[in-house]
């Protein structure tokens, strides 16, 4: 016994839904959107690297340079003795560093490089002043270099475990470099 008789039609059956027209859209919004989300992103990431982390200092020349152009460096030995450079140098780099010797020093500081200690040290070499960078070297194989920077010329080269650069005057370069041991 059948109670209903589902194939039969009803009065609400042959009413069409009338259809809800939708505006067109735009044939690349979705790519321009994709685009644009895309390169904010990328230009955000970078503008925060770059604000956010500090820049690391791993060019010893350009830090040998910057250091020798300094109008009024803070020393922390004044016009030492070899003995007193000597035990400094022992005491901020940890060993014996090839220091010239016979030349008089100006003054000497220690500064940062690559999150290693370093030495700036100021020498008198006849009447120019001529900025030594020394500090024990990354595991870098052995190299040499020169760079002129405007009237000054920086050389820098290994000896053994030491990556070493001098700056100074390039018009009288020939008579610090020998009295200074550059190779």
């Amino acid at each position: 016994m059948k109670l209903v008789d589902t194939d039969a039609d009803r009065p609400d059956d042959e009413s069409e839904i009338e259809p809800h027209p939708n505006p067109p859209r735009p044939e690349k919004r979705s790519a321009h959107a994709s685009l644009i989300l895309t390169a904010v992103i990328l230009v955000g990431t970078v503008v925060m690297v770059y604000t956010v982390f500090p820049k690391l200092e791993t060019d010893p020349i350009g830090t040998a340079i910057r250091g020798h152009r300094a109008a009024e460096p803070t020393w922390q030995l004044i016009a030492p003795e070899p003995a007193q450079l000597e035990a400094w140098a022992l005491g901020q780099l940890g060993a014996d560093a090839p220091l010239p010797e016979g030349v008089d020093v100006l003054g000497a500081r220690p500064i940062e490089l690559r999150k290693r200690r370093a030495a700036l040290i100021r020498y008198k070499v006849g009447a120019d002043e001529v900025s030594m960078l020394v500090e024990r070297g990354a595991d870098v194989a052995a190299r040499r270099g020169t760079r002129a920077a405007g009237d000054e010329v920086a050389d820098a080269w290994r000896d053994g475990p030491w990556t070493i650069v001098v700056v100074g005057p390039a018009a009288t370069a020939a008579a610090w470099r020998p009295a200074l041991g550059v190779p």
